[in-house]
């Protein structure tokens, strides 16, 4: 879960300026070579006892520094997907003012992507349709 504090001015901040001062440490060590991850995902011994104390330090912020990260990921993929706006390929054809032999050719060229089949029918988002409209008539 994130941790959040409020700010003077009312606003949430995800990430604190200590979480930041850590990321900045981690990003030196992994850079340096210190840090070095297994498959089983756990720290393999650095070069000296200083840095092994450091990267056992810092290892388990690295780590929930992860799943915030993942976390935030699965958040913003999740919103966009409930604000994203479906249309059928007769809905994308009548938007566009194209044919569906037309939107079919569209579609085997790359200029629009089925987003989803659902009970073997096509569906575009509303977004990919309007930039094919605006390339298709010229408009962009």
């Amino acid at each position: 879960m994130l941790k959040r504090k409020e700010q003077p001015d009312g606003c949430f901040a995800s990430i604190d300026g200590d979480l930041k001062t850590i990321a900045r440490a981690a990003a030196l060590i992994v850079e340096s070579g210190l840090l070095v991850e297994n498959r089983s995902d756990t720290v393999e011994k650095a070069t000296c006892c200083a840095c092994n104390r450091v990267v056992r330090l810092l290892y388990p912020e690295i780590q929930q520094m992860r799943a915030d990260q993942k976390e935030i990921i699965s958040f913003i993929l999740d919103r966009e997907e409930a604000e994203t706006v479906y249309l059928d390929a007769e809905a994308a054809c009548d938007r566009v003012g194209i044919s569906e032999s037309t939107l079919l050719r569209c579609q085997h060229r790359g200029q629009i992507a089925v987003a989803k089949i659902k009970n073997r029918k096509k569906y575009f988002r509303s977004s990919d349709v309007e930039r094919l409209k605006r390339e298709y008539w010229g408009q962009g």
